[in-house]
Parts: structure tokens; C-alpha cells; sequence
């Protein structure tokens, strides 16, 4: 079995000598779920915390008749974590699938003498950083398809004699590129999960994709209750690019960019998005407005349960520390785009999806929030929104390209944001340290 390579281990954490304070570890688990993932109690069905650990139900009929999906029990933390640090994610989920409320048993194991523990590194050196550029607009015309797009009219700003067209996707590629390079130097090992303009997180262009769907593919996202039957039925009939772009394929690419992170095991991922100031629709010309925030994960809704995978994310939220972590990086990231890039922090009522859909943290800048991605990558990650594109100033800082790198032709303030990520990794690993 996979998991019989990991007792050696698990030896030195749960030896008989070992005394476990599992008043703590139910005290952090309860904090977790009621101040970051379910803050009315509307998930009590699929979740129990006790003090031999904590359990996961397909339902709220399995939990009234006691059938654990998936228990880890206290003795256990060090596994579970460990398993989310190195297995694939086919493995992960099909552990937490049979698992049941049994114990891992490890007895096979007991000559083996492998040594698991990953040795300890200082700086970035042997760190691993992954970066989703975020979208995959290469070109106005997927952009319009994206909803990625922005058009301002040569008269929306004085001075600009042309329309501005900026194109998210490749603000976020640009951005991912120049940060890439600077980690690099610094001795980290980096993952994009996409590396070229309009390349998808599954190694092609979208075009391509759709070009080698065929009905199987529906069926199968039909049966994993990704797409309804109404919408099988009508991607099979008719291959509207549009439609399938953004009823179904733009979520199957996050969840693309979730399994590369995850399968990456990385020490932090970072989702680099730019944002725009929500009221200012269809952005076609400028505000006056410009935030920056952060986002973590947490505030689950029920209605995502249906699936396991997301039973499996609710598991590892409750027992993991990956929220706090989150949000300490999160922190840096904030004050760094604040400092590096002079853009104020966002508050709750700066924005509606701040007010209505995400929760307040104790760091200034960062909301905790349900988005796929943060729900589905694992360990310490950030969702960065550094400003506002269609501001009246970053618009134009950001149609100069007067810079490029790997064929990208991108602007400074690209290159000043992927600088703002870059301090914020340094002060997070050394808080003594900036980036001067």
C-alpha cells in the first residue's frame, strides 16, 4: 500500500511516549470551523469534532446513522498533513474515500527504515512556489469571451489619443514570468500552471480544447455532476464556443490549476489576478477608484458538498492550519502592495463581493472567500488582486509596454506588481527582510 512507506515517520509522532493534547487540537478545530468555514452552522451535517478526532459524512442521513466517510484521528494529524504534502491528488481522494473510521495501519512497515522527514531549509533555497497566472486571454476576441477585457474609449481619459485594451491574461502571465525569474535567483523551484499567452492550465489554447472535446467529454462531466443534463444535452448538440467557455470549461481549467498546485506539493501558491472596480461596467472608461486585497480560503457553503472533493477540502480546513498560514501570507502581500505599489487597502465596503460574500480577517487587506481556488489548492496560498486595471492612472502605467519578457510585451507596473509579490515571499520566510 501507498501508505505503509510512511510509518517510519510517524514513529517519532505517535510512539507510546508521546502524550497527544487533544483538548488543544479540538480547540483549534472548533475555532477553525466557526471563525473561518461555517459561521451559522449549515455544514454541521456533513462534519463532527470529538476528542479522538474529527469525522466527514456524504450526508446528513450518513451522519444520523453514524457512517464516517472519512475520520482522522488526532494520533493521525501528523499523517494526514504529511499525505497532503507529497501524494498525488488521485491518491489523496481516493485515501479520504475508503478510509472510513478506521485507523491507517502502518504494521507492514515495521522493518522498513526510510527516512520520510524532509530536511530543513533556510531562505528560498529548495523552496517550492507555484503561481497561477490567472485567465487565459491571449486576444481581445477570447477576452470578450472571458469577460477579461477592458476597452477604453479615447475620450475617457484626457490624453489618450487611442483606445486602451488591456487583456487580464496577459497581465497575469507577464506578472507570473517576471516573478518566476526572481524566486528563481533567490534558489526556489517554481511551477506557472500555464506559460504561454492564451495557453489554458491544460497545455493548449482553449480553440484547441474544444477542438478535441467530444461527446464522452460532456458525458463524463455530466456524471461527475460538473454540467446538468440540460447542458450536456445542448454542449453535445451544438458547440457553442461561448457557452461551453463559460458554463463549464473555465471552471474545468481552475480545477486544472488546483490539480497541477496540489501534485506540485509546493511551500506556497500564489493566484495573481488584477481587478477592476465592479461598479465602472462594461469598463469602458476609467475610475477613480483603486484597491488592492487578498483572499483566503473558508465560508464553505453547503450547497459545494454534493461532490467529495469538496467533503475532502472541508476535512482538510477543519484539521489543517492552512488558514492561518493563508492569511499571515496574505498579510505580507497586502502591506507589500500597499508599500511597493502605493495602492490603499481594500475595506468590506469598498465592494459588494467584499460586503455580501466574504468575512474579515485580522489581516488589513485580506477577506476569506469561498472562490474555487481557494477552496481547492492545498497548503499556504494567497489569491492576490493587486489593483484596479481601469483606474484612471494604472490604465495608462499599464498600456506602456515598454518592457517584455518571454515574448510578452508588457508594461513596468507589471514588473513593479510581480516586485510586490516578490518582498512579500522575502518578509514572510525572513520578516526582517524587504526588498530595497
Amino acid at each position: 500500500m501507498l501508505l505503509i512507506a510512511f510509518f517510519h515517520f510517524l514513529a517519532s509522532f505517535v510512539s507510546p511516549g508521546n502524550n497527544i493534547n487533544t483538548d488543544s487540537l479540538v480547540a483549534v478545530a472548533r475555532k477553525n470551523v466557526s471563525t473561518y468555514i461555517d459561521l451559522n452552522n449549515s455544514l454541521s451535517a456533513y462534519y463532527s469534532i470529538d476528542n479522538k478526532g474529527v469525522s466527514i459524512y456524504e450526508s446528513a442521513n450518513s451522519k444520523l446513522n453514524n457512517k464516517v466517510e472519512c475520520k482522522i484521528f488526532w494520533s493521525e494529524l501528523p499523517t494526514f498533513k504529511y499525505l497532503l504534502a507529497t501524494v498525488s491528488y488521485d491518491s489523496l481522494l481516493n485515501i479520504f474515500k475508503n478510509k472510513g473510521d478506521k485507523k491507517f495501519d502502518f504494521s507492514a512497515a515495521k522493518n522498513k527504515n526510510e527516512n520520510l522527514v524532509p530536511d530543513t531549509l533556510q531562505l528560498l533555497k529548495g523552496k517550492k512556489i507555484a503561481i497561477d497566472p490567472g485567465h487565459i486571454s491571449g486576444d481581445m476576441e477570447l477576452g470578450k469571451i472571458e469577460y477579461k477585457y477592458l476597452r477604453l474609449k479615447k475620450d475617457s481619459l484626457k490624453g489618450i489619443q487611442t483606445p486602451i485594451e488591456l487583456i487580464e491574461g496577459n497581465l497575469t502571465l507577464a506578472t507570473a514570468h517576471f516573478l518566476k525569474e526572481k524566486l528563481e535567483s533567490q534558489g526556489a523551484t517554481v511551477l506557472l500552471t500555464r506559460e504561454k499567452s492564451g495557453q489554458s492550465a491544460f497545455g493548449i489554447s482553449y480553440d484547441e480544447w474544444l477542438k478535441s472535446a467530444n461527446n464522452k467529454t460532456f458525458e463524463d462531466a455530466y456524471a461527475n455532476k460538473e454540467i446538468t443534463l440540460e447542458e450536456k444535452n445542448r454542449f453535445i448538440k451544438k458547440r457553442n464556443r461561448s457557452d461551453i467557455f463559460q458554463t463549464y470549461f473555465k471552471f474545468a481549467d481552475m480545477r486544472e490549476r488546483a490539480l497541477k498546485i496540489n501534485n506540485f506539493h509546493p511551500d506556497l501558491a500564489l493566484v495573481v489576478h488584477y481587478n477592476v472596480n465592479e461598479k465602472n461596467i462594461p469598463w469602458t472608461g476609467v475610475t477613480p477608484k483603486n484597491f488592492c486585497m487578498t483572499f483566503v480560503p473558508g465560508n464553505i457553503k453547503n450547497e459545494y458538498f454534493e461532490k467529495l472533493e469538496n467533503r475532502l477540502e472541508l476535512l482538510r480546513l477543519i484539521i489543517t492550519n492552512d488558514i492561518e498560514s493563508s492569511i499571515a501570507l496574505s498579510s505580507n502581500v497586502t502591506a507589500s502592495f500597499e508599500k511597493v505599489l502605493q495602492v490603499p487597502l481594500a475595506t468590506k465596503k469598498d465592494a459588494e463581493y467584499l460586503e455580501k460574500e466574504s468575512l474579515e480577517t485580522k489581516g488589513d487587506g485580506v477577506f476569506i472567500r469561498n472562490l474555487a481556488l481557494t477552496r481547492l489548492i492545498h497548503g499556504t496560498m494567497v489569491y492576490g488582486e493587486s489593483l484596479y486595471q481601469d483606474n484612471e492612472k494604472e490604465c495608462k502605467l499599464l498600456s506602456e509596454l515598454t518592457t517584455s519578457i518571454n515574448g510578452i510585451s508588457t508594461s513596468v507596473r507589471v514588473k513593479q506588481v510581480a516586485n510586490a509579490y516578490y518582498d512579500a515571499i522575502l518578509r514572510y520566510y525572513l520578516p526582517m527582510t524587504s526588498n530595497k
